[in-house]
């Protein structure tokens, strides 16, 4: 039994594929030259190399397909036609072929596989290792061949999707190839490519530079059922490619956040289709959709704004030009805020690490912030702001100790936000010969815990004495002190609301410090 199934392109009215189904479901795909048309048979995935359509001198029909001469030693210029993509099949290859003139030293008809890779230029691996070829028995003749080739089992027993590349190749001679009636066992596929990008300036188009996102799951689901279909992760350069798409039945796209700080590009921008994003709603889900028989689509993306991060830098302006200069030591565990602009809502607080830095992660993307410094100690200043023309650089703080507003783009590493202080602080004049530790206790009031602050001129013990207002000690601890600001953390679990007298000795010096205690 034989069924003969025609496929009508939506593009050419006319325009007719042949699909031969027999009853072991192989199919055949045909190409007869007899749209008359270049432009309209690459319209159905055809693609050709030197190729021109002649009404004249043809094997079949009221045209055929002639290469350029094959004494070209350029290989494109010998001839090459390319199948759409495809399920090879496992039948022979079938082609009719002659020479438009008897002549030249030998003349050649090869075949190649070219499997779908979606890492390379156009999803064009490199030729599979099973190539075929046939050589006419004479070059003296313009004669018509039936040219058969069996189909190699390595790629008939493959999952993957083909070209079948047909080259004519020769030598001497200014010859040309013709093809006719070229026969493919096997059935046309439809195949989709969605690209996942980082939508950098918020526009909801993918413009140039920006940048892929790997590592994201696309879904292809059943629109009547919601049912997965195909699930994959995108490569490294963002693209998935569902391969062996059923024509005709209602899909869509489900394109799953990274994480939840992921959120949508706005959908649908632009007139054109294929940079737009098409993501829409909560679910990053694209409208339905059809494919054709052997479609290839690359217009369904999802576009991400990505969360991003801050990190700032605090130091010691030594010589106080607002500016981080060589050998200039970073500040340690002093506390830095970033604000929500808006709402003055703390979004992240850290201290700041053994090289002076803190970083805020997971930061959503065009919002408005700021951030806020906390002092070393009561009588730091902070040194001069936006000194200089590099912003990476300087210092970013006002005497206050906060930025002005910003926001950061998707995905964004900011570093530029950093707090210097100056020279003229405290820090700088506890280097001076014979001076007093400075000294801080915070949070006051406090509530499991206090920290004090002890800025040391030089290396030496130094002891910390919590009395009640009885006059009672209810707790001491001592503690080695270097040079520069040295960090005590101390328990308040165990003592009861209220208020007590924290004494500390530092450099042989004592200082008195009120303490509120509240659980």
């Amino acid at each position: 039994m034989t069924l003969k199934l025609t496929i009508h392109t939506k593009m050419l009215t006319g325009l007719i594929v042949a699909l031969l189904v027999t009853s072991h479901l192989t199919a055949q795909v045909n190409l007869n030259f007899e749209s008359g048309s270049k432009p309209a048979d690459q319209a159905l995935g055809w693609e050709f190399g030197g190729i021109s359509y002649i009404s004249s001198n043809t094997i079949t029909g009221s045209y055929s397909g002639q290469t350029q001469q094959l004494s070209n030693p350029n290989a494109n210029g010998w001839g090459w036609i390319k199948s759409p993509w495809m399920d090879p099949g496992t039948d022979s290859i079938k082609l009719n072929v002659k020479l438009s003139s008897a002549n030249g030293t030998y003349r050649k008809i090869r075949v190649h596989f070219i499997p779908f890779d979606l890492t390379a230029d156009y999803f064009q691996g490199a030729y599979a290792a099973d190539s075929l070829e046939w050589t006419y028995p004479t070059t003296s003749s313009t004669s018509t061949y039936a040219v058969s080739f069996s189909m190699p089992s390595a790629i008939a027993s493959s999952s993957n999707l083909y070209k079948v590349m047909i080259f004519a190749q020769g030598s001497g001679g200014n010859s040309r190839n013709i093809f006719d009636d070229i026969t493919i066992s096997g059935t046309r596929k439809a195949i989709i490519v969605p690209t996942v990008w980082n939508d950098v300036n918020n526009n909801g188009l993918q413009d140039s530079g920006e940048p892929e996102i790997s590592g994201a799951i696309v879904r292809l689901k059943d629109a009547t059922t919601n049912a997965n279909i195909q699930v994959q992760t995108t490569n490294a350069g963002g693209k998935v490619a569902f391969l062996n798409v059923q024509p005709n039945k209602n899909i869509y796209l489900e394109f799953k956040k990274i994480t939840n700080m992921h959120s949508y590009a706005s959908p649908n921008q632009g007139s054109n289709d294929l940079i737009d994003s098409d993501a829409n709603g909560t679910l990053g889900r694209t409208d339905t959709f059809v494919v054709d028989t052997g479609e290839f689509v690359t217009k369904y993306d999802g576009g991400f704004l990505v969360p991003g991060t801050i990190t700032s830098y605090m130091w010691t302006d030594a010589n106080n030009n607002g500016i981080q200069d060589l050998g200039e030591s970073p500040i340690v565990n002093v506390r830095v805020r970033l604000r929500d602009a808006s709402t003055n809502a703390v979004v992240g607080s850290q201290f700041t690490n053994a090289s002076g830095l803190v970083s805020f992660a997971s930061v959503e993307p065009f919002k408005n912030y700021y951030l806020q410094f906390s002092k070393p100690t009561i009588s730091s200043n902070f040194t001069s702001i936006n000194q200089g023309t590099d912003d990476e650089l300087d210092s970013d703080v006002s005497n206050t100790g906060v930025t002005v507003n910003f926001q950061i783009v998707s995905g964004e590493i900011s570093t530029k936000w950093d707090a210097g202080i100056g020279s003229g602080s405290l820090i700088a004049r506890m280097e001076a010969e014979n001076a007093e530790p400075a000294i801080s206790v915070y949070p006051n009031p406090a509530n499991e815990s206090f920290r004090v602050n002890i800025t040391s001129g030089s290396n030496g013990n130094g002891n910390i004495s919590i009395y009640d207002l009885s006059g009672k000690l209810v707790s001491e601890q001592s503690c080695t002190l270097n040079e520069g600001v040295n960090f005590i953390t101390l328990n308040t679990i165990s003592l009861q609301d209220g208020l007590y007298m924290v004494s500390i000795t530092a450099e042989g010096k004592q200082s008195m410090h009120k303490l509120t205690v509240i659980h």
